[in-house]
């Protein structure tokens, strides 16, 4: 069929051959459904609407403007049908463009990241088919997220979570960048009340409860935390804490921990109160309540005075020879009367006896002693220090959990 156009659809009144002519033209536009002017000279391809009633539903078809004439198919010259839509029903069975619920398979290109097959305006963002089963969400050309038989991946991009009450604050989630391997965590089934969340080392979480410090536990203090900060008392000791140093406090108050220690270390006023441990100066030693070891029969509580263990000191001395020396002259009848002595000797009284011979010589014989006593002082110094004996420590202060 050419390509033709009538301005109108009227017969005019004329010769037989003009009418036949006019007839022939209106139903030539008709066919060509070209009827009616087009401004600015564009031309008009000719098409035709061919209603198949075989089958069901019957079907609406259009001829295309190229190809054949022939409305039967699969002859020579048949003409190229292109399904429109379903007869005897509105709309033609096709969804319309706003308004309409769509009840068959809807299908779309497979498309990639870069050019999604479904977007909204913006080309490079949108949905498209990234793997078998698997479908990509894409921004601005780069895959984002991945859904598939496996699971959500989100491509290098943290889960943020927003502020319930509607302002821009969040909270993110997201995996590091060196994982050498699939982690998976499974949320925990239950809630618990101040418990902590922890996994049994094959993803699974679970939240386990915090168990309390118990009454009476001691720990050193570092250091006073003095003005009030967050956790500690005005006196700079931890909130639930007292200082080991004695004080009597209250049974009633801290009956906690009058049950723990009762009057272990000191009973108070005997009734209304009882006294904390005194640790203040003190080292804390373990108790060895056998009959063996170190420390043995010890019971907890037990106040323990200094003391050394019994030991001894060597003292070296250093020994030297002692010479006594002297000598004793003219030891005769006469020495009494003439002979000397020095040294360690001395003279003795005059004795008698017999004479010496030779000689009428009557005088008393002489005579010496020897005394060689002598004594020496050897001094020790001890080098003793300070009032106590202690090994190096630091100090720091003991609290007891009430």
């Amino acid at each position: 069929m050419s390509t033709f156009q009538k301005t109108n659809k009227n017969i005019d009144n004329a010769s037989g051959q003009v009418v036949r002519e006019d007839v022939e033209d209106t139903v030539k536009a008709v066919a060509a459904h070209n009827y009616g002017p087009l401004a600015g000279g564009v031309e008009l391809l000719p098409t035709e609407f061919i209603a198949v009633n075989t089958g069901t539903p019957k079907k609406l078809f259009m001829r295309a403007t190229s190809g054949g004439v022939l409305a039967e198919q699969g002859i020579t010259g048949s003409a190229t049908l292109l399904e429109v839509g379903n007869l005897d029903e509105a709309n033609l069975g096709l969804l319309k463009r706003a308004g309409d619920t769509l009840t068959g398979t809807l299908q779309f290109i497979n498309g990639v990241h870069g050019t999604p097959s479904i977007n909204f305006g913006d080309t490079t963002t949108g949905l498209f088919k990234s793997a078998t089963n698997a479908i990509g969400f894409s921004t601005a050309g780069t895959e984002r997220v991945t859904i598939a038989n496996s699971g959500l991946d989100m491509l290098g991009l943290p889960v943020r979570f927003r502020d319930s009450d509607g302002t821009p604050n969040f909270v993110s989630v997201q995996a590091p960048s060196n994982l050498t391997g699939d982690l998976t965590l499974k949320l925990p089934n239950s809630i618990v009340n101040g418990g902590f969340m922890q996994t049994d080392g094959n993803g699974q979480l679970s939240f386990q409860p915090i168990s309390p410090v118990p009454t009476g536990v001691i720990f050193a203090l570092p250091d006073t935390q003095a003005g009030g900060n967050t956790g500690y008392e005005s006196d700079g000791i931890p909130t639930g804490y007292k200082h080991c140093n004695g004080d009597a406090i209250s049974r009633s108050t801290f009956s906690a921990l009058f049950a723990v220690i009762g009057t272990t270390y000191g009973a108070g006023d005997g009734s209304s109160t009882f006294n904390l441990p005194d640790l203040r100066g003190r080292f804390i030693r373990g108790v060895n309540t056998s009959n063996s070891g170190d420390d043995p029969n010890r019971a907890i509580g037990n106040l323990q005075s200094d003391d050394n263990k019994s030991h001894t000191h060597n003292l070296n001395t250093t020994t030297s020879t002692h010479n006594i020396t002297g000598n004793v002259r003219k030891i005769s009848e006469t020495f009494a009367g003439a002979g000397t002595t020095s040294g360690v000797f001395s003279k003795l009284g005059n004795q008698d006896a017999p004479f010496t011979p030779g000689g009428p010589d009557t005088s008393p014989t002489g005579g010496f002693s020897i005394n060689a006593t002598h004594s020496h002082t050897i001094n020790a110094n001890t080098n003793s220090h300070g009032s106590e004996s202690r090994p190096k420590n630091i100090a720091m202060m003991y609290i007891i959990k009430f």
